[in-house]
C-alpha cells in the first residue's frame, strides 16, 4: 500500500509553528531501529571517543540506508604485478589510518545518536570467487553494515582470469594482471564526494605499494559535523518574522512534488520486489563535451544547468512520443548540493556526509528542443538563485516542519511511498579533475558509481562523473517506477540531444 501525507494538516501546523502559535510540536526523532537494539550497551562505552551528535540529516540517512539506499563503486584495475588479497588488505589498512571518517561508527549516547570512533580497528574485506562482476555487485550493494561498532565501509576483491578482456586493450601488455574491486560506503558516514576522493587515494596507495615506495601515515581530510542543520535554524528564525514569505515558501516546497511524468505516461510497472537497475555507463566524447561546455560558457551558464536542461528536454520527447501532449510540462528534479561551501574554517576536505538535495520544479515547453539554449539560460538563473540563497537548507527545514506529529525517521521509511519527483541528477564531473589518472604500476581501466534508491521518491537518476579526463554518464532506475525499456529510451534521448545541441 502507498502512504500519503495529509499536506493540508501539515501545512497548517508548519505555518502556525513558525509563527509562534501554541500548537503541539512533533517529538524529537526517535533513534534508528538498529541503534535502539544497542542502547543497553551505552553504559559500557566509557572508552569510546565521541565526536558529535548526529544531526537530522545523518539520522534520516541511517533510516534510508536501512530501507535500501546504498552507494557503491566498482573499479577494474590492471597492474604490472598481481594485486593479491594481502596487498589489497595492506592498502585498505593504509586508507583506514589516513581517513578518519572511515574509522567512525554511529551509536546511541544518553538517548541520542552520536558519531563516534570505532571501539576497535576492523576491516570488512574479502576476496570473492567468480567471474560475473554484475552478479557479485548485485549481492554486495545490499549487504548490511554494523552501525554500532563499524566499519561503515566494505570492500571485495575479484581476481580475473588471464584471458579476461581488458576495458582499455592498449594497456593489457604492460599491465596484464586484472582484477575488480567493489567498494561500498554507508551514506550517513560519507557522501559521494568523499567516495570519489577515497577511491583515488586508494589507487594511489596501491601504486606506491607496487613500486615499493613507503606510504606516509599523514592524515587526509578532517571529520566535521554538518553545517546545513545550523543554517536551517537561522532560516526558521527569519521566516518567523515574515508570514507572507512563509506562505510562499510552503507553496514552493509543495509545488515541487507530483507524480513523475514517466509513470503518468506509461503507468506503474507490475513488479513484486522493486530493485534499482543500471544501464551500461557511457563515456562521452571529449570533443563534443568541449563544444557543449563552450556554448555554456558563451551564455554564462554552467554545464550543470545545461545537463539538467538536456534531461528535461529528453523527458519531454519521451512522454510526447508516448502520447502525452501538453503545451507545458512541469518537471520536478532533485539536485544533491555539496554543503561544504558553507564550511569556512576547514583548510582540507571536510569529511562526512555534507550533501543536501535541492528540489527544482521547471516549467518546460513542448518545443524546448527548438529553444534549447534560451531554456538553459533560464534554468541557470533559477538554479544560481537557489544556490545563492541556500535554498536546499530552507527546503529541508520546511520538509521537517511538514512531518506528521508522531514522526520518526524509521517509520517514515518503513512503507513504500509513491514517487513525487521525476528524477535526481548527481553531477560530480569536472574537466579539471584527472580522476583515476594512470599510475606507474596500476591503471583504472573501468569505473562505475552506483546508487540504489528504489525505496526513494524519484523514478530514475542521472549521474555525471569524471573518469581519466573524460565525462562518464550513468542512468539507474527504480523497477517500481519505470521499465528498462523506458529508461533506455531516456538515455538514448539524452545522448542524441547532447550531440544535436553541441553541433548547432
Amino acid at each position: 500500500m502507498y502512504r500519503t501525507t495529509a499536506h493540508g494538516v501539515c501545512w497548517v501546523w508548519a505555518a502556525a509553528s513558525l509563527l509562534g502559535h501554541t500548537m503541539p510540536r512533533p517529538p524529537q526523532a526517535a533513534l534508528p531501529r538498529q541503534a535502539k537494539h544497542h542502547h543497553h550497551q551505552a553504559r559500557r562505552d566509557e572508552g569510546i571517543r565521541w565526536r558529535f551528535p548526529a544531526d537530522d540529516n545523518v539520522e534520516g540517512m541511517v533510516a534510508r540506508v536501512e530501507n535500501g539506499l546504498s552507494q557503491t563503486t566498482t573499479l577494474t584495475l590492471n597492474a604490472s604485478s598481481p594485486i593479491t588479497h594481502d596487498l589489497m588488505e595492506e592498502a585498505l589498512v593504509h586508507l583506514y589510518k589516513k581517513v578518519e571518517s572511515l574509522r567512525v561508527c554511529l551509536r546511541p549516547r544518553q538517548g541520542q545518536l552520536w558519531v563516534a570512533d570505532m571501539p576497535r580497528r576492523k576491516l570488512d574485506f574479502k576476496s570473492v570467487s567468480g567471474s560475473d562482476l554484475e552478479e557479485q555487485h548485485s549481492a554486495f550493494r545490499y549487504s548490511p553494515f554494523n552501525l554500532h561498532d563499524g566499519p561503515l565501509w566494505k570492500a571485495r576483491l575479484m581476481s580475473c582470469p588471464e584471458d579476461t578482456p581488458c576495458p582499455t586493450p592498449e594497456v593489457k601488455a604492460a599491465f596484464p594482471h586484472q582484477c575488480h574491486l567493489l567498494l561500498s560506503v554507508h551514506h550517513a558516514a560519507n557522501d559521494g564526494a568523499v567516495v570519489m576522493w577515497m577511491t583515488q587515494l586508494l589507487v594511489n596507495i596501491l601504486d606506491s605499494l607496487l613500486q615499493g615506495v613507503p606510504v606516509t601515515s599523514q592524515q587526509v581530510g578532517e571529520l566535521r559535523d554538518g553545517v546545513e542543520a545550523k543554517r536551517r535554524k537561522q532560516m526558521r528564525a527569519a521566516l518567523q518574522q515574515n508570514p507572507d514569505k512563509l506562505v510562499e515558501a510552503l507553496r514552493q516546497h509543495l509545488g515541487s512534488q507530483h507524480l513523475p511524468l514517466l509513470m503518468e505516461a506509461f503507468g506503474l510497472p507490475n513488479v513484486a520486489n522493486a530493485t534499482t537497475q543500471d544501464l551500461t555507463p557511457v563515456i562521452l566524447d571529449n570533443q563534443t563535451m568541449e563544444k557543449f561546455a563552450s556554448k555554456c560558457h558563451s551564455l554564462g551558464a554552467t554545464t550543470n544547468a545545461a545537463f539538467t536542461a538536456l534531461i528535461n528536454a529528453s523527458l519531454v520527447e519521451v512522454v510526447r512520443e508516448a502520447g502525452m501532449h501538453r503545451d507545458v510540462y512541469n518537471i520536478s528534479s532533485r539536485h544533491p548540493v555539496d554543503c561544504r561551501r558553507l564550511i569556512k574554517d576547514c583548510e582540507s576536505l571536510p569529511l562526512g556526509n555534507h550533501v543536501t538535495p535541492m528540489p527544482q520544479n521547471t516549467a518546460t515547453p513542448s518545443d524546448v528542443k527548438q529553444h534549447f539554449w534560451q531554456y538553459v539560460k533560464h534554468l541557470d538563473i533559477e538554479l544560481r538563485d537557489k544556490l545563492r540563497r541556500n535554498y536546499m537548507c530552507e527546503d529541508r527545514m520546511l520538509e521537517a516542519l511538514m512531518r506528521p506529529r508522531q514522526h520518526t525517521h524509521g517509520e517514515q521509511r518503513a512503507s513504500r511511498q509513491l514517487p513525487c519527483w521525476d528524477y535526481t541528477f548527481t553531477n560530480l564531473y569536472s574537466p579539471r579533475t584527472a580522476h583515476h589518472a594512470a599510475g606507474k604500476c596500476v591503471w583504472v581501466t573501468a569505473a562505475a558509481n552506483y546508487m540504489s534508491f528504489h525505496n526513494e521518491r524519484f523514478a530514475y537518476g542521472v549521474g555525471l562523473f569524471s573518469f581519466r579526463g573524460q565525462p562518464r554518464l550513468q542512468l539507474p532506475f527504480s523497477t517500481s517506477a519505470i521499465s528498462r525499456e523506458v529508461a533506455q529510451r531516456c538515455l538514448e534521448k539524452i545522448l542524441a540531444l547532447f550531440h544535436d545541441v553541441s553541433r548547432n
